[in-house]
């Protein structure tokens, strides 16, 4: 994950070759992160941090934010499972 300066938030790019125009046009994409030994969808929330994702062909983008503005501090290691629902 990097800082972004221009919008102070944590960023990290995924690429999933999966993730076709197609399935961004016709199907769906889930991600969900591990949290206390318990899985949580995304977006999620976590007292004042945010973490939500955007799809784009090809890759994930995630990013991490306070809510109250700022950048937080970078966020641990995290697992993240990806879900892709192709059309049918």
């Amino acid at each position: 994950m990097k800082a972004t300066t221009t919008y102070n938030y944590w960023e990290a790019v995924i690429v999933v070759s999966e993730i076709t125009q197609d399935v961004i046009e016709k199907g769906e994409v889930k991600l969900y992160m591990e949290n206390n030994s318990q899985w949580s969808a995304l977006p999620f929330s976590d007292h004042y941090i945010f973490t939500q994702y955007s799809i784009e062909k090809g890759l994930i983008r995630l990013n991490c934010s306070h809510i109250h503005g700022g950048t937080p501090t970078k966020p641990l290691d995290t697992n993240y499972r990806i879900v892709i629902f192709s059309p049918a």
